[in-house]
């Protein structure tokens, strides 16, 4: 799937326009369509025509949104060019109105003023492929007999043949098969043709599904925004490729629906009941078969401290309205309470739906069920005095000289707590000391934190730090043990190599969603919230996103708007700073209207511009609710 970037995407528009070229293809890219649009290619355009830096207006240094938004808010948003406010972002030299633009949603094969699938090229007459001198030289595309959709790590890549097109680009076009066509999603991608030979890669697709090729287009670099149509064979077009996983088996369950909501029950007697070295807990799910559960515990503080420790589950499959979930850093005598619950559609996606819990399931206090205590007994009277030993064989003289040692459960991640992070290490020989971590990120060893003072409790601690970057990675420096808490003066533990090897990962789901408007203009205000402390990092920077609605998806980016008097653009605006939480706005940069046969647009993903990885900040769902 090509990427639609924000200032690349509008200085094309706005370079196309004084070209004399129609932007309608563009603009259809802004939203979700019936079928998936045709979204421009991850390309440059003339340098001539290009902004510069994000601050400022691609093509101009104006200070007016492709659709003039006004919100009340003493804001208006850049134009990409423009002075006009007609929502839609209307250009200079461009009479095309919105609505005219958005009739090229209902066409799925419209791309900039040319039909996908077809070999006529724009300004070929309709007869001669752009850049072809003879029917000899033109590229064919073929495909092994037993080729197929390869999983790697979150993309599936297909290899194909080409010829007569070595080091040029081609750009493969997805189309799922669908009982009804008119609601398959199409997925692009581009690649370099080498030996004869491309394999393309595609993000995106749905696990269990089948996709055919449905369009081939070939570009003399990967800059270039100007494809030509390759035919395409009826055995290529016929061909179906299955992911490799096989689909989740449909159940004859309701959907979840506000009349048929998803409910979440315990029994009255439910405990958190030790397996081998995990918790279980079993829950009832209605109106949830086939989909895969996630529940989130926070310990019960009866000291009234304010640490509020959270524990996640794995996600396992609800079957027959049940489901057991485990999670494998409970403290043993500790009580908890569910907090959160997040459902998916199968195991690989990151981000889920939060399921509402009711008050009665959120204030059952939840307890672990204690281990028999007769068999800790028969090991204490193994000596022949009949008085009760210590656990451990080894004389009270050898535990002094026992060696302390740290450790990290594979799946553990730094987790936001009040804005900043908590680590749970492990230790052994370590009881009732004190542990002060050091952190060092993983790509710049410069970049050194230190975590707060924390007592080692039943052989494991949660340490604290502050100042971690959310889209950072980390290894371990050092652990430092004290007797005290206030000691001054520590012994350094001796870390294996496999833990200061380890590279640790930031879970950067630090953004909540608070609510959806549209300014004057119609252009979308999305209210969002975080920790204070966080806020920094993300405060005036551009953020990319997945827009998404029941059939479709389409990559989105935000805007600045001008703040009116001092001619100040923001991308990010700060509303209000209280209690630890900062509550701001972001400005996507089109209206990305709700298409009414595809239900409501929604963003699960979204992440910053200068983030290569991706990195999901979002804790829950933000809703385009108009």
């Amino acid at each position: 799937m090509s990427k639609f970037k924000n200032k690349k995407a509008l200085t094309l528009a706005v370079g196309a326009i004084m070209a004399g070229v129609s932007v309608i293809g563009v603009v259809a890219a802004c939203a979700p369509t019936k079928a998936k649009p045709n979204k421009p290619s991850q390309g440059t355009q003339n340098p001539s025509q290009s902004g510069g830096t994000q601050s400022s207006n691609p093509g101009s240094g104006n200070t007016t949104t492709p659709s003039g938004q006004g919100s009340g808010n003493n804001t208006t948003n850049p134009s990409a060019g423009s002075t006009n406010t007609s929502p839609g972002g209307t250009n200079p030299g461009s009479q095309a109105k919105p609505e005219d633009k958005k009739m090229q949603d209902d066409n799925p094969n419209v791309d900039k003023g040319e039909q996908s699938g077809k070999s006529e090229t724009p300004g070929a007459n309709g007869k001669d492929d752009k850049g072809s001198t003879d029917q000899q030289t033109k590229p064919v595309v073929s495909v092994a007999d037993d080729a197929k959709l390869i999983k790697e790590e979150s993309k599936y890549s297909l290899t194909l043949s080409v010829t007569n097109a070595d080091n040029k680009y081609l750009e493969v076009e997805l189309t799922e098969v669908v009982n009804n066509q008119q609601e398959a999603t199409k997925v692009k991608a581009k690649a370099k043709v080498e030996s004869n030979n491309v394999t393309v890669s595609f993000t995106n697709l749905k696990p269990g599904n089948k996709y055919k090729v449905s369009a081939l287009k070939l570009y003399e670099n990967e800059t270039t925004s100007d494809g030509i149509s390759v035919d395409l064979s009826t055995t290529l077009s016929s061909k179906e490729f299955s992911t490799e996983q096989a689909s989740t088996p449909k159940v004859n369950t309701p959907a979840p629906t506000p009349q048929n909501p998803v409910s979440i029950t315990l029994e009255d007697n439910a405990m958190l009941v030790k397996k081998d070295s995990k918790h279980e807990l079993s829950l009832n799910v209605s109106n949830a078969d086939g989909k895969y559960l996630e529940i989130e515990l926070t310990k019960v503080n009866e000291n009234s401290q304010n640490d509020e420790t959270t524990i996640i589950s794995n996600k396992v499959k609800v079957e027959g309205g049940k489901v057991t979930v485990s999670f494998d850093k409970l403290e043993e005598g500790v009580k908890y309470k569910i907090t959160d619950a997040q459902l998916y559609p199968n195991e690989e996606i990151e981000s889920g739906d939060t399921v509402q819990l009711s008050g009665d399931l959120t204030k059952k206090v939840i307890t672990i069920k204690s281990s028999d205590s007769s068999d800790q007994g028969n090991k204490d009277q193994m000596s022949g005095s009949g008085k009760a030993d210590a656990p451990q064989p080894a004389p009270q003289a050898d535990q002094n000289v026992k060696p302390v040692t740290a450790s990290l459960d594979a799946t553990s991640k730094l987790t936001e707590n009040k804005g900043d992070f908590g680590l749970t290490f492990k230790f052994e020989n370590a009881d009732k000391k004190f542990v002060e971590v050091e952190l060092v990120d993983s790509s710049d060893d410069k970049m050194v934190v230190k975590s707060k003072k924390v007592e080692v409790t039943n052989n494991q601690a949660v340490v604290i730090f502050d100042g971690v970057k959310l889209i950072s990675k980390y290894k371990v420096k050092s652990i430092n043990l004290f007797d005290k808490s206030d000691a001054t003066t520590g012994k350094e533990i001796k870390l294996a190599e496999e833990l200061t090897n380890r590279v640790i990962d930031v879970d950067a789901k630090v953004i909540q969603f608070v609510s959806f408007k549209r300014g004057d203009k119609k252009l979308p205000e999305i209210t969002l919230k975080m920790p204070s402390k966080l806020y920094s990092q993300i405060d005036n920077q551009v953020f990319e996103f997945l827009l998404e609605n029941r059939s479709n998806y389409v990559d989105g980016f935000t805007y600045f708007v001008t703040i009116q008097g001092d001619n100040k653009q923001i991308y990010t605006m700060k509303l209000n700073d209280n209690d630890g939480m900062v509550t701001f706005q972001i400005f996507p940069a089109f209206e990305y209207a709700n298409d009414p046969k595809q239900a409501n647009n929604y963003i699960d993903n979204l992440w910053l511009k200068n983030d290569a990885k991706k990195n999901n900040l979002l804790k829950n769902r933000i809703n385009f609710t108009s």
